[in-house]
């Protein structure tokens, strides 16, 4: 059996709330609210289908209460039908500007009213396939796939114009999941996801989630979006009062070739972003070729060293040591030099850095160790 819809009745006059309730009673559930705040609270705490909102007045008359309903991603998805009085045609265009669904004017049919509501229900599952398509369901935002689909149309379309890719990632994300719950990382990037609303959803700019802790931008270079992002979380962070101190890093990658993979160039922007990322700080750091080329080495030493420790291709030198008062030999200096196979010998200054910093530079001093106690002796 199909689960009855429920009906969220939004009018100030009981007549009219009454009237309502007795047309939609046997198809419908039905909630009342008896004016704009209390509809408004009901609808963020309770499982709503569709709504009738009827005459309102101030302080949240029904352009207030359609204009917030707006606003929230979640309640945004929500269909809503408007009673207008027959007269107030202006009232009905206004509605619908502002986020209805449909109006229909009073006095209606009960059969009229209840065709239209199944009608906006049946519209509702569609538009509700298409935007889970779209959004992402957490923060309301364009999907990674739609923001990777709408930017290349974007930029097709103004192929004369500089473009900017902005990536913003959360720094430290993980503690918030682990140390505060999942619930606490959620609330954060959906505030995270607010902010970069009221800032962009009025500019020419395409934006969205890019992954987990990532969120992406699209815009015209000449706005300057990054810099003025990195202004609005170092401003606007510390309203999210959490015992972990949130921090952004934002990276920018200048296009400089439109053609490119759009996901490459978000690739980019948030190769960026990481470099910052032991730092507490909000930060803002632009994608450089070289520094690319550093990483993709670094990544080449990380993933054949295991290989190389085993193979021996790791070399101990010595350096001898001598008393410069009488020239006697009193001792020498292990010194480890990587001799790879197809790229010849390696620089200590290439690889000992990057073994200190992910750890491997116990096993290559393990490995120095076991040389120079077997003493096979090499000088130099």
């Amino acid at each position: 059996m199909p689960k009855v819809k429920t009906v969220l009745i939004v009018d100030n006059q009981e007549t009219n709330r009454i009237l309502l309730r007795h047309i939609l009673t046997g198809d419908y559930n039905t909630i009342e609210a008896s004016n704009g705040q209390e509809g408004l609270d009901i609808l963020t705490k309770r499982k709503i289908d569709v709504v009738v909102l009827g005459l309102l007045m101030p302080p949240i008359d029904n352009f207030e209460f359609l204009r917030r309903k707006k606003e929230n991603s979640e309640l945004a998805i929500i269909p809503i039908l408007v009673t207008v009085a027959s007269d107030k045609i202006d009232a009905g265009e206004k509605s619908l500007i502002l986020g209805a669904n449909d109006v229909i004017n009073k006095p209606f049919e009960a059969v009229v009213l209840r065709q239209r509501l199944a009608n906006l229900l049946l519209s509702e599952e569609s538009s509700k396939d298409e935007y889970l398509v779209q959004y992402d369901n957490l923060t309301g935002v364009y999907s990674n796939e739609t923001f990777l689909r709408k930017t290349k149309s974007f930029m097709q379309n103004n192929s004369e114009t500089a473009f900017d890719i902005i990536c913003i990632n959360i720094k430290k994300f993980r503690l918030f999941n682990d140390l505060l719950g999942i619930e606490a990382g959620r609330q954060m990037l959906c505030f995270i996801a607010q902010h970069l609303y009221a800032f962009l959803h009025t500019k020419q700019v395409i934006f969205g989630r890019l992954d987990s802790d990532s969120f992406i931008v699209c815009a015209r270079s000449t706005e300057n979006i990054g810099c003025e992002l990195l202004k609005i979380f170092k401003e606007h962070l510390h309203e999210y009062v959490v015992t972990i101190r949130a921090a952004v890093a934002i990276g920018i990658y200048h296009v400089d070739d439109i053609n490119l993979p759009i996901q490459l160039m978000a690739d980019r922007a948030h190769f960026a972003a990481y470099k910052d990322m032991d730092n507490y700080a909000s930060t803002l750091s632009v994608y450089v070729e070289k520094d690319m080329i550093c990483m993709l080495k670094e990544q080449s030493m990380v993933s054949e060293m295991h290989s190389a420790l085993e193979h021996g291709d790791f070399k101990v030198y010595y350096q001898p040591k001598f008393n410069l008062t009488n020239n006697v030999l009193i001792g020498a200096e292990a010194l480890v030099r990587w001799e790879h196979p197809t790229k010849g010998v390696i620089d200590p200054g290439n690889f000992i850095s990057i073994f200190e910093k992910n750890g491997f530079i116990t096993f290559l001093d393990e490995y120095v160790w076991e040389q120079v106690c077997m003493g096979t002796i090499i000088t130099v």
